[in-house]
């Protein structure tokens, strides 16, 4: 009998030890990937002690991400199609069509389609769409309103614009909303596809529109940088841009390759926003570079 309880009782300490090890494995794989408050305030100082202050939350979470590609679909002749078919609906024999070339790329035509007071334009992988009648009204709308109004224009261009959870940014100026529309991967932004809008009281005035297709391109998820090996490597670009306080840190997704018909790798990237500076500064999570990029003529 005692040997039976002795046995009994190793079996029940082996079952808690394996527990017990679970759950400090459990909590070591959720706790690698996140920044320590020990490392944040070793780059905080860091940066202090460079003259850059830091005003707003770290990211401190740096699991791995997936990179992915973007096939652009404004420049195709079906996609053009179908989207000016689903907008006009039953008054597309009422359309008028006119072209020029683009003052982008000589080699370039835009395709304009016109109906009363709107205007739908496709310029390479861009669309863009005008109706200035929607500005007569001085009342700026709700978010909200402005939001039904974008959702009503989206439902317009069909299921190639409504496939996507969207994160939403929003700026409002005195008669309007400009509300930009990202699609995302696992809650990132995607930065290079994109939905722009200028809504009025009336509806939406001006539209940009940069649709694609976005495909996971890596079979596992990648490794990234943490934000304080970032930060540590960038001190001194912030410092030459004349910069000396953070506002913003993000992760989005972007690229700095050319645009090209066989497609657009976009890697995750660190947005780091400077007080004084036009523009932020990308870091390319995966290889903690900075990001440039490439501007058509």
């Amino acid at each position: 009998m005692n040997g039976k309880k002795v046995l009994n009782q190793l079996i029940k300490l082996f079952i808690v030890i394996n527990i017990v090890l679970f759950i400090v494995n459990y909590a070591y794989k959720g706790n690698q990937y996140v920044l320590s408050g020990k490392r944040i305030q070793n780059i905080t100082s860091l940066l202090e002690q460079k003259g850059i202050s830091i005003e707003t939350e770290l990211l401190r979470n740096f699991a791995p991400k997936y990179s992915a590609q973007l096939m652009f679909l404004g420049n195709s002749v079906e996609v053009r199609g179908e989207i000016v078919k689903q907008f006009f609906g039953k008054q597309l024999a009422s359309v008028k069509r006119s072209t020029e070339i683009s003052p982008k790329n000589a080699n370039e035509t835009i395709f304009y389609y016109m109906l009363g007071d709107e205007t739908l334009g496709f310029d390479h992988y861009e669309i863009s769409y005008t109706n200035l009648a929607n500005k007569g009204v001085d009342e700026r709308p709700t978010s909200e309103e402005a939001k039904r109004l974008c959702e009503a224009f989206i439902t317009r261009i069909g299921p190639i614009s409504q496939d996507q959870a969207y994160q939403i940014e929003e700026e409002i100026y005195d008669h309007y909303w400009k509300l930009t529309y990202y699609p995302m991967i696992e809650g990132i932004p995607v930065l290079d596809s994109y939905m722009t809008f200028e809504v009025y009281k009336m509806g939406v005035a001006k539209a940009t529109l940069k649709l694609a297709d976005i495909e996971i391109t890596s079979e596992r998820k990648q490794d990234i940088c943490a934000l304080d090996l970032v930060l540590f490597g960038i001190e001194d670009e912030i410092l030459a841009q004349g910069g000396s306080v953070i506002r913003a840190i993000s992760m989005c997704y972007k690229s700095d390759e050319e645009e090209n018909v066989l497609g657009q790798q976009i890697v995750p990237t660190y947005k780091i926003e400077i007080e004084g500076l036009e523009e932020p500064i990308f870091v390319n999570a995966y290889s903690n570079e900075i990001m440039t990029f490439y501007f058509p003529t």
